[in-house]
């Protein structure tokens, strides 16, 4: 119950709180309740890009430096989805570059030059076997792959993808090559001569 002049609701954001429903002052406060109460948010947020309101859940997270906090993106995930993929089929030499370069720097700390310039040094040649090596793409798999020790993380050659996995197979142990070097040694057919 207000004593005095009534106050004033034109600024109140959201619903009249419960004391002032009601009856106050002797008078009915419904039509004031209707005027000053917000809608309902909508359960989720609106595409900006496909123009629909969707869960929460369908928007990805992303770091805002302008808010300094991370909030929803503006296009939910599909349509994120779907306007990556056009981008990279409208630019596919663009887009191999770049993962290219990003998965040197990620897993090689190399740069491209630097991959190059190790590329050239070895003839295009693998590094145990001296086959001649061919970069991967899509059609070819078993391409040049870089080596590098797991446990300091030091790039070592350019390795044919079957001497890679090879070496990964058997640990990257001299002391484990060496004895199956000795058992390939033990049980080698003598070549016939015509």
């Amino acid at each position: 119950m207000f004593f005095g002049r009534e106050p004033d609701f034109s600024g109140v954001r959201g619903k009249v709180p419960a004391y002032m429903a009601g009856e106050v002052g002797g008078r009915n406060m419904s039509q004031a309740e209707e005027k000053f109460e917000l809608k309902a948010d909508p359960p989720g947020k609106y595409c900006r890009r496909c123009g629909k309101t969707k869960p929460f859940e369908l928007f990805s997270l992303v770091y805002s430096k302008k808010a300094g906090r991370r909030k929803r993106f503006s296009w939910c995930k599909k349509c994120n989805a779907d306007y990556s993929s056009n981008l990279q089929k409208a630019n596919i030499e663009r887009t191999a570059l770049t993962r290219r370069k990003t998965r040197l720097k990620c897993n090689y700390r190399l740069t491209p030059k630097q991959f190059d310039a190790m590329w050239q040094s070895q003839m295009q040649l693998c590094g145990i076997c001296n086959k001649k090596l061919e970069l991967c793409s899509k059609t070819n798999r078993k391409g040049a792959v870089v080596d590098h020790c797991h446990k300091s993380g030091m790039v070592r050659e350019i390795l044919c993808s079957d001497c890679n996995i090879g070496l990964g197979m058997f640990h990257d142990d001299p002391a484990v090559l060496a004895s199956a070097i000795a058992y390939l040694a033990k049980h080698a057919q003598p070549k016939e001569t015509p």
